[in-house]
């Protein structure tokens, strides 16, 4: 049964469902902040200041509130998708955009002209922030990092590993088997592969030496279709690794009493279906290996169609294979960075950044220790937002902790919308402060008597020289935080009723 919710009811439900969202990711905002602990049902409870996580986890008994909710969170979802950073400035943005847009609507205001009037405000304060920003240094990358993190060692060991692979599709983030956190690069081409379950691998990982490689674009469901290359590898006492999509149960049985028997050193492993990007992985694998990719079902598979690796190691999960330099190597790097050039999907980027990274400097794997689980959950969520900073820091930085909004804010003129978007942006800076139990008016107003050449450092409680300061956010994370938080509120502003599914009840007789 639908349910029609407006006017009065409706303002009630906003306000609520923004305050409950807001209130609560803000107390994480800054370098002296709260946790939030999150219950989960599927694994253990654990402690984040992760703004868009806690956002994800809140939750109301009211139907109402809840849909407010989740058109809320797109503003958070949005910025971390493209920026993974700067999430709880979102929310804190959003929530004071919409509250005071929503008091010139009670006085009168057409939201459609308030709407107009934002956009206008959120592209003016946009131009001022970039007019506030500047070219990164090398040294800021590390304080980006280190602000992002809340945690100067951390950011400067996050930066140690970035810099090494120059990618932030290059890092991946997996928790340590101990209390220590280190990383490892990885030279060759990592593939994740299908679960080995015990077939050979009777140790965590096992090294193959002077491959040759099969490449198969498709099924292997008999043995009868490589029987060359059986009795060839046999006579020859060669090592041979089969690579395809899949292996009928019955072909891994064959294969394995094969190697048992000791006549071959044969092995295999099966590349997950990844829609068009398994073709992407295993066309790399054919340039790496010099090898050609058959199709059983269309070709007959000879020797000459394997390839070669002089070290192959596998794992339970993923097989790393050494490249092996020949002329088609470096046309595919060519081929790679042209599509990265070209494409328009972040998500798309960033899988051709992993391939190139692979055939170029490498994989870092960051392995996030602690004392506890919950331990090592927190700091890997903080690393995550700490690499992201990184990687966005390159197309400039802005003074943070909330001190590049408030100054774009003093940009903003005498528009209703403009009136609105610099109420907002004081926001973020007095957040912070307040979490800092520090005076925000106060601080404020010094750093306009210092004319902006000095900035609070609230860590170190005292001011710096604006140029000096290791208080810094990416340019690009204000940006969207911006823009996303304008978009939703807009929207939200616009809206005068909410149509819900009402449960319904049912009364049983007896």
């Amino acid at each position: 049964m639908k349910k029609v919710i407006s006017e009065k009811e409706l303002k009630e439900k906003m306000e609520e469902a923004i305050c409950l969202l807001c209130d609560t990711v803000s107390d994480t905002l800054g370098p002296v902040c709260s946790n939030v602990l999150i219950s989960n049902t599927m694994s253990s409870p654990y402690i984040t200041n992760d703004g868009v996580t806690i956002a994800m986890n809140i939750e109301s008994e009211d139907n109402v509130i809840n849909t407010i909710l989740e058109i809320a969170k797109e503003a958070s979802l949005k910025t971390n998708e493209i920026v993974g950073d700067g999430t709880t400035t979102t929310l804190v943005l959003l929530k004071y955009i919409y509250l005071e847009g929503r008091k010139l609507i009670e006085a009168g205001k057409s939201g459609i002209t308030l709407k107009k009037e934002l956009q206008y405000a959120c592209e003016q304060a946009k131009n001022a922030l970039k007019k506030f920003s500047r070219k990164t240094k090398e040294i800021d990358y590390e304080r980006v990092a280190s602000i992002s993190v809340n945690d100067k060692e951390m950011g400067h060991f996050l930066w140690d590993c970035y810099k090494k692979v120059g990618s932030k599709s290059a890092v991946r983030l997996e928790e340590s088997k101990n209390n220590s956190t280190y990383y490892k690069i990885e030279t060759g081409y990592k593939i994740e592969i299908n679960a080995l379950k015990d077939y050979y691998l009777k140790e965590e990982q096992l090294l193959l030496k002077n491959v040759h490689i099969l490449l198969l674009q498709g099924a292997l469901e008999n043995l009868e279709d490589i029987s060359e290359i059986i009795n060839i590898g046999i006579q020859e006492k060669k090592t041979i690794l089969i690579i395809a999509q899949y292996i009928k149960e019955e072909v891994k049985q064959q294969l394995y009493s094969i190697l048992l028997m000791e006549q071959i050193k044969i092995y295999f492993i099966e590349v997950p279906d990844y829609a068009s990007r398994k073709m992407d992985i295993i066309n790399d694998l054919s340039v790496i290996t010099n090898s050609k990719i058959c199709d059983n079902f269309l070709q007959k598979i000879e020797w000459n169609c394997l390839g070669w690796s002089s070290s192959v190691k596998i794992e339970k999960e993923s097989a790393i294979i050494n490249i092996e330099k020949n002329d088609s190597l470096e046309k595919q790097k060519i081929k790679i960075k042209e599509l990265i050039k070209s494409c328009d999907s972040d998500y798309e980027k960033e899988f051709l950044e992993e391939r190139l990274a692979k055939f170029e400097q490498g994989i870092c794997t960051i392995y996030v220790g602690g004392i506890t689980t919950t331990e090592k959950r927190e700091r890997k969520s903080r690393m995550e937002d700490g690499i992201h900073a990184i990687e966005v820091a390159k197309e400039g930085v802005i003074l943070g902790e909330g001190i590049g909004m408030f100054l774009a804010s003093r940009e903003l003129k005498n528009s209703d919308g403009e009136k609105v978007l610099k109420h907002s942006l004081h926001k973020p800076l007095e957040i912070i402060l307040k979490n800092a139990g520090l005076e925000s008016d106060k601080i404020k107003k010094q750093i306009i008597e210092k004319e902006i050449k000095e900035v609070y450092n609230i860590e170190k409680n005292c001011y710096e020289k604006s140029s000096d300061t290791d208080i810094l956010d990416p340019l690009k994370v204000e940006l969207y935080a911006l823009e996303n938080a304008v978009s939703i509120a807009s929207m939200l502003l616009t809206t005068n009723h909410i149509i819900i599914n009402e449960k319904e009840k049912y009364e049983i007789e007896i």
